[in-house]
């Protein structure tokens, strides 16, 4: 049977209210915020047990291993992905065109308030080099991915505003490329990139010679 999927599964991390949940996010922010500060190398769970307000046993409580901890903490981040939005105005029937482009929008807005999740996960793909654990949570997370920008693109197609003889398998690796590429780049020059600009001619790719279909935001540097 096929896995459930990860981005399309309900989170629920955060909102949980029991003191059970709480305790858990608690849990699972620690390891975050441990992971982000000094790698997978320093994670240790005694140190999240005690950034967490807890003893050992506590901890062993909510999650039995160590793996089962990274699985939280992957969990919080794709909860961060699904709602770490940049604050444009939401249209009832947006295109493909638009959707592709908030793809690289939400990515600036999550560099700039939310920082560690990008550590986190560029130290998740180190991990996974020698993790087989790791490697296959980030496989399951990556195919989602693919799904849903492979989604965009087949819905760009249908429309017509993309181009019909796009491989959408090939354009959404190479998309999901460029935005890890550019998660580590802008990092250390995140006040002069200029992610508009990138979703402009990532959108001209798709599009049809002379189509149009990107248009800047109001008060944003254009292209």
């Amino acid at each position: 049977m096929k896995q459930k999927s990860i981005l399309g599964k309900k989170q629920t991390l955060l909102p949980r209210s029991s003191r059970s949940d709480i305790r858990r996010q608690e849990l699972v922010l620690a390891a975050y915020h441990l992971i982000a500060a000094k790698g997978f190398e320093g994670l240790r769970v005694r140190d999240v047990a005690a950034d967490a307000g807890v003893n050992i046993a506590t901890l062993h409580y909510y999650f039995n291993s160590k793996e089962d901890l990274i699985r939280g903490v992957v969990e919080y981040m794709v909860h961060l992905f699904l709602t770490s939005k940049a604050p444009l105005p939401v249209e009832d029937n947006e295109t493909a065109a638009q959707k592709l482009r908030r793809i690289f929008l939400d990515l600036q807005y999550q560099l700039q308030q939310a920082p560690q999740m990008f550590a986190v996960f560029t130290e998740l793909h180190l991990r996974s080099q020698r993790d087989p654990l790791v490697r296959a949570i980030l496989r399951n997370l990556n195919e989602d991915w693919q799904a849903h920008v492979e989604a965009i693109c087949q819905e760009g197609v249908r429309q017509g505003t993309f181009r019909p003889d796009i491989n959408v398998q090939r354009a959404a690796s190479e998309v999901i490329a460029l935005i890890k590429g550019i998660s580590l780049q802008a990092a250390s020059q995140l006040d002069t990139f200029n992610f508009e600009r990138l979703a402009a001619d990532v959108e001209q790719w798709f599009t049809y010679p002379g189509v149009k279909t990107f248009v800047p935001a109001k008060g944003r540097k254009g292209t």
